[in-house]
């Protein structure tokens, strides 16, 4: 009987580093919103233009395309591509699709403050801290959960500006 159980308990321990060996996590690092601002190429306030979604391989990210309504710090030009993880498409006749946590959504022409990454080699820029670096404006206001309340969206300007790194 123990050497059974002593067999049971080897083989759940090589199923266990079996499964867990092919298993990678990310943690993802709360930034403040003035952090963001220091830490950001551009933050922009921007209109969602257009939506595709593209493969790399065997990942699927969207392409967001924003006009840039105000260029709050930076020089993004008059208009933005944001690669974001994820997104829904048709394969091959099957319905596919990537759900990563942490990535916001984004409506058809809704208005959003973003924290953006510098351009990568095809000019596609990140948000920073995922939707972390994402603010949606409804009304001229911003919720600013870092600030507990919502602001209008000139005094969330003025506020990244002052934390912007020169």
């Amino acid at each position: 009987m123990k050497q059974w159980k002593t067999w049971r308990h080897g083989a759940l321990l090589a199923v266990g580093l079996t499964v867990s060996g092919g298993v990678a996590a990310t943690t993802l690092k709360h930034m403040h919103v003035d952090e963001m601002s220091g830490a950001a190429d551009a933050v922009i306030v921007g209109t969602v233009q257009s939506q595709e979604v593209v493969r790399d391989g065997n990942a699927i990210n969207t392409l967001i395309t924003f006009s840039v309504n105000d260029a709050i710090t930076g020089q993004p030009g008059q208009s933005v591509d944001v690669l974001v993880p994820g997104g829904s498409m048709v394969s091959n006749g099957i319905r596919v699709g990537e759900v990563n946590a942490g990535v916001g959504f984004f409506a058809g022409n809704t208005e959003n403050v973003l924290f953006l990454s510098e351009p990568n080699a095809n000019g596609q820029r990140a948000i920073l801290g995922y939707s972390q670096g994402q603010f949606a404006v409804v009304d001229g206001m911003v919720a600013v959960g870092d600030l507990g309340r919502a602001i209008t969206l000139d005094e969330f300007k003025t506020r990244i500006r002052a934390n912007a790194t020169p």
